[in-house]
């Protein structure tokens, strides 16, 4: 199978454009030797804000000059800015941290971080840059480079040059070692987790109606095997599992069943509930009746107060699953909705009959008896229950509150 999947990939996967190097450059690494170098930013240290416009011009003037040695991979600039933003980073502050660096060193995959500011006085300007591994925390090399302000590029040039001398000295010294510590995986796990949600966005990127399905599973695949999406997160651990499966034609629906699937979860959490939907559709259309699919559109009918269609998806989920006590769970609150309180009390025990140790239903059952004016009986549940929750507070102060409401003998 996977020797299939491989002979597939080689005929179908898009073919990667070979980066031209700059004719100076004669030696070429392989990508898997280069080192991986993140530009994040040139602070304006001017004191006028109009002077702003040369952080990204600096950046952008340090990125095209690195990008001319071959021994360097350079992060792309959105992934590295989308990221960052993303997690509200004050990147002046977290880069007197060694721990905040080796974090930013894992969420944009660098081994080297570049940083610098800038101060422009009349004419001149002076420009200091300096290089953090992003593995170990340290910073290793600070530059600074005065010159007019018509001399720019000439600064940057000798500045990049040195940053690539002073970047192999520490990697022979022993730098940029992969590092055990738990920012720099955390960083690395956000970062993997952030290149699977773009993959869903990329689904739907560009279209109103119709999405190339075949394209972004060809794309994916190749990201897949060339070890960009790992078993970090779910969906790098179901593909993994898809691909190994023996039905070819099987484990390609159930790709696109997770492909669609992710991608709705993502639109949910952005709140475009009306694309997430289109998108649970599009991956029950590959794998009719997957309870993965059906079990999440039975959950979004319930947390939009669609309760009788949410009843009619768990009553179907029931049959085929009957010993999955989430499923009673979400049958007693949509029945609740329904303010059919006695039936729910039905489900809702035989969940807890299922998983006793289910403290969620627990409770649940127990609000429902309380609902249908059975206090007694509620009382009565949650004690059964201190078998399994021996000293749980929540539990004993809903014990506390329901006492207060039988009536006094």
């Amino acid at each position: 199978m996977k020797r299939f999947i491989h002979s597939v990939l080689r005929v179908w996967l898009f073919v990667i454009p070979f980066i031209l190097i700059d004719s100076e450059i004669e030696n070429t690494v392989a990508a898997s030797e280069k080192i991986n170098v993140a530009v994040l930013k040139f602070f304006n240290d001017s004191g006028r804000s109009q002077l702003d416009i040369l952080e990204l011009t600096l950046r952008e003037k340090m990125v095209s000059e690195l990008k001319r040695y071959a021994e360097l991979n350079i992060i792309d600039s959105s992934v590295i800015m989308n990221r960052i933003a993303k997690r509200n980073l004050d990147l002046r502050t977290s880069l007197a941290t060694a721990s905040k660096i080796q974090y930013i060193g894992g969420l944009v995959d660098a081994d080297a971080l570049i940083a610098g500011n800038f101060i422009v006085d009349g004419d001149s300007i002076i420009i200091s840059t300096q290089i953090y591994d992003g593995k170990g925390g340290q910073t290793f090399r600070i530059y600074r480079y005065s010159g007019l302000m018509s001399q720019i590029n000439l600064i940057i040039e000798q500045t990049a040059a040195g940053l690539l001398k002073e970047i192999f000295v520490w990697q022979q010294m022993g730098g940029f070692i992969e590092s055990n510590s738990m920012a720099h995986k955390l960083g690395k796990t956000v970062g993997r987790a952030e290149e699977e949600i773009a993959i869903a966005q990329r689904i739907v990127s560009g279209t109103a109606s119709k999405i190339d399905v075949g394209k972004v599973l060809l794309d994916t695949a190749e990201w897949f095997f060339t070890g960009k999406i790992t078993a970090i997160s779910t969906i790098g651990a179901q593909i993994n599992h898809i691909l190994r499966k023996t039905a070819v034609q099987s484990a390609w629906a159930e790709y696109y069943q997770w492909l669609f699937f992710i991608a709705g979860e993502y639109y949910y959490a952005q709140n475009d509930l009306e694309l997430a939907q289109e998108l649970w559709s599009y991956a029950r259309s590959y794998v009719p009746n997957s309870p993965l699919i059906e079990y999440r559109i039975a959950l979004f009918n319930l947390q939009q107060n669609n309760y009788a269609m949410a009843v009619t998806l768990y009553t179907r989920l029931i049959k085929r699953y009957p010993d999955k006590s989430s499923l009673y769970a979400g049958m007693a609150n949509a029945l609740i909705g329904q303010e059919d309180y006695n039936t729910a009390i039905l489900f809702a025990r035989r969940g807890l009959d299922i998983s006793p140790k289910n403290k969620g239903l627990l409770i649940l059952l127990a609000h429902t008896y309380v609902r249908t004016n059975k206090v007694e009986q509620a009382v009565v549940t949650l004690k059964d229950g201190l078998v399994h929750f021996p000293n749980d507070p929540d539990i004993a102060k809903l014990i506390s509150a329901y006492l207060k409401l039988m009536p006094t003998p």
